[in-house]
């Protein structure tokens, strides 16, 4: 989908969840996370082929699967918790905001250590004993 056709669609869904909000307050929060996960969804077709130009570029260089996909993973769930969070911002859900932004920090710090650890690897044989 064109950007611009995205960025009308958030504009729009921004302007009737405000319109909403002030008669049905359930109804523009309901609108305003449907527009977010909409335009979210537009941009998944996008993501796919960055993830697989990027894993062919890593495997050119020699890399080993795992790493990348850590990585894309912790990319992912960062968009996630993003949205996540700022939805529930949105909704006046200050405090689960929050947590999903630390739960999504604590599942990320646990992708990296492999990454971190095959990395310590790498340093330790290449210093001399």
């Amino acid at each position: 989908m064109d950007v611009v056709k995205i960025v009308v669609l958030a504009i729009l869904g921004a302007f009737l969840s405000q319109v909403l909000k002030e008669y049905k307050p359930f109804l523009g929060t309901a609108l305003s996370i449907i527009t977010a996960s909409a335009v979210f969804f537009f941009a998944l077709p996008e993501l796919e082929r960055i993830t697989v130009y990027a894993k062919s570029i890593y495997q050119a260089a020699g890399g080993k699967d795992m790493y990348i996909d850590s990585v894309l993973k912790i990319t992912g769930i960062a968009c996630l918790t993003w949205l996540g969070s700022d939805i529930l911002k949105d909704a006046g859900l200050s405090a689960a905001s929050t947590a999903v932004v630390m739960t999504g920090k604590v599942v990320c710090m646990g992708l990296c250590l492999p990454v971190i650890g095959a990395l310590f690897q790498t340093l330790l044989s290449i210093l001399p004993n």
